[in-house]
């Protein structure tokens, strides 16, 4: 994560940066888990690839969770449509709500990766349709929670609004 943190620190200087960032709102998917999800990023635009800081939050039935971190997303295709990947790692919490026996991660590492499409709708704005995995560290013990099964958090499916001054290339 140092590593990640040092070169978000650097790539300014290496280049002419921009501002790069996104807002998205989604759901996740896996049948009676849904849940209502709000992801925002910031970061420097520096042509193919974008590194940014990230927060994420997830609220649903059983289930409230958060993250923040460093991402990078990087964009390939052509100037209308273009394929859309990214990574990182942070820290947050995974809580499952219980009447009888809350249960919880603790703040722990958590990694995340994710793909979608994106069409440029300027030379600045793109929508995107996205599918994206946040694995927090020690969810897969949280069990039962008191009288209740929490399923694993699924896949997100966001729909985002992405800038960056580079769509044109």
């Amino acid at each position: 994560m140092r590593v990640l943190l040092a070169l978000l620190l650097a790539l300014p200087a290496a280049a002419a940066p921009r501002f790069d960032g996104g807002l998205s709102g989604g759901m996740v998917l896996g049948g009676s888990n849904s849940a209502a999800v709000l992801n925002a990023r910031a970061g420097v635009g520096l042509g193919l690839c974008a590194p940014a800081v990230r927060a994420l939050g997830l609220m649903g039935p059983g289930y409230l969770a958060w993250t923040t971190g460093v991402d990078l997303r990087c964009a390939f295709g052509t100037r209308e449509v273009q394929l859309t990947l990214q990574g990182g790692m942070g820290f947050g919490e995974l809580l499952h709500p219980d009447p009888y026996a809350s249960t919880r991660t603790g703040r722990v590492l958590v990694w995340h990766a994710g793909a979608g499409v994106q069409f440029r709708q300027s030379e600045t704005l793109a929508a995107s349709l996205e599918l994206q995995y946040n694995h927090w560290a020690g969810q897969d013990a949280l069990g039962y929670g008191g009288g209740v099964y929490h399923a694993p958090i699924g896949p997100l499916f966001l729909a985002s609004i992405q800038y960056s001054p580079y769509f044109m290339n």
